[in-house]
């Protein structure tokens, strides 16, 4: 049987530790890309959230009635009815 000589040993353990530092390298270059992506979803989410709060906000001022009362009277020339306005039918007995 062969014996490998101290050169080749020495070559490849030299070779088996490059290929280890290289996975690692490899490894944790992935792990910081992942991580930015992960940073960069977190800035979008936190965007969104606001948006869709704001949006919400805006829905509500829309609806309220001091916002409905002031386009109906600006847009369709509609008011708030007084007393006299008021009309009551009697009662239909069947």
């Amino acid at each position: 049987m062969i014996r490998p000589s101290a050169t080749v040993i020495v070559a490849l353990g030299v070779a088996a530790i490059f290929a280890a530092l290289s996975v690692v390298a490899w490894r944790q270059g992935r792990a910081r890309d992942v991580m930015t992506e992960r940073e960069s979803v977190r800035e979008l989410l936190a965007l969104e959230t606001e948006e869709r709060s704001e949006l919400l906000d805006e829905i509500r001022r829309l609806e309220s009635r001091r916002h409905v009362v002031t386009e109906a009277r600006a847009r369709l020339g509609l008011r708030i009815p007084d007393a006299s306005d008021v009309v009551l039918f009697p009662a239909v007995d069947r």
